[in-house]
C-alpha cells in the first residue's frame, strides 16, 4: 500500500513540474502580447514587480469565490498586504482581465462595484 502512494505521489509531483513549466510558458506569452499592445502598463513596472503583483493577486483570487466584485478584491487584498494601493490593484485586474483568468461579467454603477468572474479553462 505505501508503495503504491509513493508511485502516485512520484507521477503527481511530474505532473506538477510539467504544469508548472507549461504555466511559465504561458505567462511570458501573455507578457509578451501585454508588452507589444500595452506598452505603458509594463513601463510603470519592473519584471520583478509584475512577477510579485501575479503571486500576490494569485493569492487574492484564491481567497475569493468564483464570482466576485471588485470591492471584494481590494478587502482581501487589504488582509493580505494592508499598505496596498488602490493603482496597484487596478493594474492586477487589468492584467487579469487582458490575460483571460477573469472576466468582467457587470460593470460597476455609481456605489455599485464591478463583478467579476474566474474563467476556467478546460
Amino acid at each position: 500500500m505505501t508503495e503504491i502512494r509513493a508511485d502516485i505521489l512520484a507521477a503527481l509531483r511530474t505532473q506538477e513540474a510539467a504544469l508548472l513549466a507549461v504555466l511559465e510558458t504561458v505567462r511570458q506569452a501573455i507578457e509578451t502580447v501585454l508588452t507589444s499592445q500595452f506598452p505603458e502598463l509594463v513601463e510603470e513596472q519592473k519584471t520583478e514587480t509584475i512577477a510579485t503583483e501575479r503571486q500576490f493577486m494569485n493569492g487574492v483570487l484564491a481567497e475569493l469565490g468564483v464570482q466576485f466584485t471588485s470591492k471584494e478584491i481590494f478587502e482581501q487584498g487589504k488582509k493580505l498586504k494592508p499598505g496596498m494601493k488602490r493603482d496597484f490593484l487596478k493594474r492586477a485586474i487589468i492584467r487579469l482581465e487582458l490575460s483571460g483568468a477573469i472576466r468582467k461579467i457587470e460593470a460597476g454603477r455609481g456605489k455599485r462595484p464591478a463583478r467579476y468572474q474566474k474563467r476556467f479553462f478546460n
